[in-house]
C-alpha cells in the first residue's frame, strides 16, 4: 500500500482513486507506520498532494469507526503525534492529526491528544471545534469527560478557549459532571470577561485600522465566541458575586454579546439583567434568542405583545439568516414587511403563512436593499428582486426551493440532439420578436416542457430572455453583482406554474390573504 500511496503523492495526485482508497482500508498498521513516517520528511510542497494527504487521513478517521481498527491505531499515536508537530504550519488542515487522535479516543490516546493541542493549538476556531466533535458522540462519553481539567489550561489561547468552555458547559448542562469543570476559576474567567469587553471597546474605537477585512471578521469572530462561551459558563455557575464582571458586557455594541450578558445576569437574579433582555427583544437581530430566554425564565408575558406575533417572529427569522457568515454577516439595519399570504406550497399538504421584507442595510458605500423570505424556505437571493411584485417573488423563492427530478436546467452544450433543436427553434422564436445577439445559455425542463435561457439585446438593452412553445419574457440586466441571472429565471418560470397549480381558486380561495404594506 505504501508504495503505490507514495508515487501518487510524488506525482502529484489530486485525490485517492478507488483502488487506493481500498487499499487504504485494508492496511495493517505496520503499513500506515512506515507512511506517516515518510510524511513527517515530506510535507506538502503544492495544493495536489495537500489534498492527497487531507483525504488520506480523512480516510483514517473513517477505518478508525471500527472499533476494532481504532483500538488497533492507538499503536501509531507517536507516529501520528510526530506527524502533527513535523506539519506544523506546513499543511493548512494540519489539525486532521489530531482529529484522527479524538476519532481512537483511548484514555491513553486521549490524554495525548490534549499534550499535543496545549502545545501547538491549531491556529483556527472552526479546527480546534472540528476536532473535538467526535467527543459529544454518546460512545466517546468517557473520553471527553477526560479532557478535564487539563484541557483547562488552555484558555489563554484565544481561538482553543471558546471551545474549551463550551465543552465545559456542555458537560455540567448534560448533568455529566456534578459541578461545573471550570467551577475553581470562576473568578479568572470573570477577569478575562472583563479584559474581553474592555478589548473588544478598544477594537470598535481604533484596534483594527491595519487589519484586513478577513483578520478583523476572524478577530471579532474569536472575540463574541469567548464572550458568549464565558457568559454561558458565569451563568450556569450561578455565583451572583459574579455579576459585576457582566454588567460591562451590556455596554457593548456586540448585540449577541449584549444578549447573553443580559440572560446570564437574568439567571443569577439581576433586575438589569431581565430589563434588557426585554428591550433586546425589539431588536430583530436579537429577537428570536432573547424570546426563546424570556420563555425559559417566565418573562415572556413582560414583552410587548407585536414582538411576540408570528410576523415578528418572521422577521427576526430573515434577520437572523441574514446575519450568519455565510451571508451579509451582520442582521439588516432596517426591515420593512411588504407581504404576508397563506399558501398551498410546494411539498405541504395544507396552506402556510409566507412572508416577503424589505431589508436594507446602511454601508459606507452606500444603501443596499433587496428582498427576503420566510415560511416553507427562509432566504435572500444575491441577485436584485426588488423591481419585482409579491406573485412574481413568492414564484422565485418557490421555484429555487422545489427538488423534482423533472424540473431542472442542462447547460447548452450537454443538450441531446433533439434538445438542440427544440434550442435552435425558440432561439429562432426570439430573433422574430426582435431580439438581438442572442446567446443560449441553458435549457430548463419542466415536466417535459422545455424552456430557453438566453442572453439577447432587445431595443437596444441587453438583458435575459425566457421563452417556451407559448411566450416569450425578458428582462433587462446588468453585468454587475446582484443581476437577475438564468437561475433567478428559471426559479420564476418553475415558481409560478408550481404556485398556480397548488394555489387555483377551487383549492386556495378560502385560506389566501394577503396583506401588502
Amino acid at each position: 500500500m505504501f508504495q503505490t500511496w507514495q508515487m501518487a503523492y510524488r506525482v502529484g495526485a489530486s485525490r485517492l482513486d478507488e483502488e487506493l482508497a481500498e487499499k487504504l482500508l485494508l492496511a495493517d498498521n505496520d503499513s500506515w507506520r512506515e507512511l506517516l513516517q515518510w510524511v513527517q520528511h515530506h510535507p506538502p510542497s503544492h495544493r495536489d498532494q495537500a489534498s492527497l494527504l487531507e483525504q488520506t487521513v480523512i480516510q483514517a478517521c473513517q477505518v478508525t469507526e471500527d472499533p476494532r481498527r481504532g483500538q488497533a491505531f492507538a499503536e501509531l499515536v507517536e507516529a501520528i503525534a510526530a506527524c502533527y508537530r513535523a506539519l506544523h504550519q506546513k499543511w493548512a488542515a494540519n489539525y486532521l492529526w489530531l482529529l484522527w487522535l479524538a476519532k481512537i479516543a483511548t484514555p491513553e490516546v486521549v490524554d495525548r491528544l490534549v499534550d499535543l493541542w496545549l502545545e501547538l493549538p491549531p491556529d483556527h476556531s472552526l479546527h480546534v471545534a472540528l476536532v473535538f466533535r467526535p467527543l459529544l458522540e454518546p460512545k466517546r462519553r468517557e473520553a471527553l469527560l477526560r479532557l478535564f481539567p487539563r484541557i483547562l489550561t488552555g484558555i489563554g489561547h484565544l481561538p482553543s478557549a471558546a471551545v474549551i468552555l463550551d465543552l465545559s458547559n456542555y458537560v455540567f448542562r448534560k448533568k455529566l459532571v456534578p459541578q461545573h469543570p471550570a467551577f475553581d476559576r470562576r473568578q479568572e474567567l470573570g477577569n478575562i470577561l472583563g479584559h474581553l469587553a474592555r478589548h473588544l471597546e478598544y477594537l470598535d474605537e481604533r484596534g483594527m485600522e491595519n487589519m484586513s477585512r478577513d483578520q478583523r471578521r476572524k478577530l471579532v469572530d474569536d472575540c463574541v465566541s469567548l464572550g458568549v462561551a464565558l457568559c454561558h459558563a458565569l451563568s450556569l455557575m450561578g455565583d451572583r458575586q459574579l455579576a459585576g464582571k457582566l454588567y460591562p458586557v451590556l455596554e457593548l455594541r456586540h448585540r449577541r454579546l449584549r444578549l447573553e450578558a443580559a440572560y446570564a445576569l437574568a439567571t443569577l437574579g439581576e433586575e438589569a439583567g431581565r430589563q434588557a433582555l426585554i428591550q433586546l427583544a425589539a431588536d430583530p437581530g436579537a429577537r428570536l434568542r432573547a424570546l426563546a430566554y424570556a420563555d425559559e425564565l417566565d418573562l415572556l408575558d413582560q414583552i410587548p405583545e407585536e414582538l411576540r406575533t408570528d410576523s415578528a417572529r418572521a422577521e427576526a427569522e430573515l434577520a437572523s439568516f441574514l446575519a450568519e457568515p455565510t451571508q451579509m454577516g451582520l442582521a439588516p439595519h432596517e426591515l420593512q414587511l411588504i407581504c404576508h399570504r397563506r399558501l398551498y406550497w410546494p411539498g405541504y399538504a395544507e396552506p402556510v403563512d409566507c412572508w416577503l421584507f424589505r431589508f436594507t442595510y446602511h454601508l459606507t458605500q452606500g444603501d443596499y436593499t433587496n428582498i427576503g423570505m420566510v415560511g416553507p424556505v427562509t432566504h435572500a437571493f444575491a441577485a436584485d428582486l426588488t423591481r419585482f411584485d409579491p406573485d412574481d417573488l413568492f414564484a422565485i423563492f418557490a421555484g429555487w426551493h422545489v427538488e423534482h427530478d423533472e424540473i431542472y436546467q442542462t447547460e447548452v452544450a450537454k443538450l441531446s440532439e433533439p434538445s438542440r433543436h427544440v434550442m435552435e427553434r425558440l432561439a429562432g422564436r426570439l430573433a422574430q420578436e426582435g431580439h438581438e445577439q442572442v446567446e443560449p445559455l441553458r435549457m430548463g425542463f419542466f415536466f417535459g416542457e422545455r424552456v430557453l435561457l438566453a442572453r439577447s439585446v432587445c431595443g437596444g438593452q441587453a438583458g435575459l430572455a425566457l421563452a417556451d412553445s407559448d411566450q416569450v419574457h425578458w428582462w433587462p440586466t446588468s453585468m454587475g453583482r446582484g443581476a437577475f441571472g438564468p437561475d433567478e429565471a428559471f426559479a420564476w418560470y418553475a415558481g409560478r406554474k408550481l404556485l398556480a397549480v397548488f394555489n387555483s381558486p377551487a383549492t386556495s380561495q378560502a385560506d389566501h390573504q394577503t396583506e401588502t404594506a
